[in-house]
């Protein structure tokens, strides 16, 4: 079957030479406008509306009650957010109306660096405050937010301790404020910690928000750090629930178009989840290798069925590429959206019906900084 690939390149367009087959494959951009209308949030509570980005970010209340609806599940309390273009999922999930308290750390020991990241080239490190002098809708580019899966208002984390109450019920997403538009400009270095009291532990409870999906569990002991474990998390979740997914990870900047709106509406079914195998993630493993020794990009096409047959026998097979970003979720709500792709091949794959295995492999890239390899099978 044929193979597809996205390469994600904002802004500008790159050439790779394949070196093998003197094929050239043109790089794509990510333009993330908004071309949705959210509801506007608000002002309560002492809540600040910044109306220069799109009246949702909101600096933290600071008269907050300390309604708790949600029973304590021994959820950890300290978080690591590496520096990485886009949002990152903790696994703290809160209920409606309860409270949070988010405390950023401060640095420990004798690296004066300890708990700060730098996205830019040639500045040095900031902390959760990011830099004042690089802004991105008037907000400073690398300043902390937090959002809650399934509500579009987006926190500003401009405090060492704040105070927050959900609007609804759902997982913490915390990242740092990057123009979507400039991803080329960026080299994410660091990390900064935080703690967080309140909510309980999301991964106790995939059911209970509406998931279906078990592969994850606890029971399983399935490694959620890992990141292709975690591009298949987010898989399974949108086969399981589109319209959940869409309304839970998808934001203001992300650019959505009719023709996205209608395939949720439409696709809203609930499919079976995908099962990580082992002889797929070797053959996802090897081309990832293969494209980073070589400075390439490309599908292993033709031969992909021939490798799979080798372990054992296959109908139908297939393989999605993207380059550029290293983020699970980014990396999935990409594929999902397939926006530079007519026949929307990733979109495909992720969706059928046909297979029931995967392998995923996610390594550098010479070129294209980073490379997410999966494979599908029946």
């Amino acid at each position: 079957m044929g193979a597809c690939h996205s390469i994600y390149k904002p802004k500008t367009t790159i050439r790779a030479k394949d070196k093998n087959n003197q094929k050239y494959h043109k790089s794509l951009y990510i333009n993330t406008s908004n071309e949705i209308k959210f509801q506007k949030t608000s002002k309560k509570n002492n809540e600040t509306d910044i109306t220069s980005f799109n009246n949702k970010c909101e600096t933290t209340p600071s008269n907050l009650s300390s309604n708790s609806t949600c029973a304590q599940i021994n959820p950890p309390n300290n978080f690591t957010i590496q520096a990485i273009i886009g949002e990152t999922e903790i696994p703290i999930s809160v209920e409606e109306k309860e409270k949070i308290i988010i405390k950023i750390n401060p640095n420990s020991g004798n690296n004066e660096n300890n708990n700060m990241w730098s996205f830019l080239r040639n500045e040095n490190p900031v902390n959760f405050l990011g830099y004042n002098n690089h802004k991105y809708k008037g907000i400073n580019l690398g300043a902390l937010f937090l959002r809650i899966t399934g509500d579009q208002k987006v926190y500003i984390l401009n405090k060492t301790e704040n105070h927050i109450i959900s609007k609804n019920k759902g997982n913490l997403l915390i990242y740092a404020n990057l123009d979507p538009n400039n991803y080329l400009i960026y080299e994410p270095k660091g990390s900064i910690n935080i703690s967080i009291y309140g909510g309980s532990y999301a991964f106790e409870n995939e059911l209970y928000y509406s998931y279906n999906i078990n592969c994850f569990s606890n029971k399983n002991k399935i490694d959620i750090e890992n990141k292709e474990y975690k591009i298949l998390d987010y898989i399974n979740k949108a086969r399981d629930n589109i319209k959940k997914f869409f309304n839970d990870y998808y934001s203001i900047n992300d650019i959505i178009n009719s023709e996205f709106k209608d395939f949720i509406n439409k696709n809203n079914i609930k499919r079976y989840e995908f099962k990580m195998n082992t002889d797929l993630n070797n053959i996802a493993k090897k081309h990832c290798e293969y494209l980073y020794e070589n400075e390439t990009a490309g599908n292993i096409g033709i031969e992909l069925k021939n490798k799979i047959n080798y372990y054992y026998n296959c109908v139908n097979c297939d393989e999605s590429i993207i380059y550029n970003i290293n983020n699970p979720l980014l990396i999935v709500k990409n594929l999902i959206q397939d926006k530079y792709s007519k026949k929307k091949k990733n979109r495909k794959n992720l969706f059928s019906m046909k297979f029931n295995k995967v392998g995923i492999y996610l390594k550098e890239h010479k070129i294209y900084k980073f490379c997410c390899v999966i494979v599908f099978s029946d």
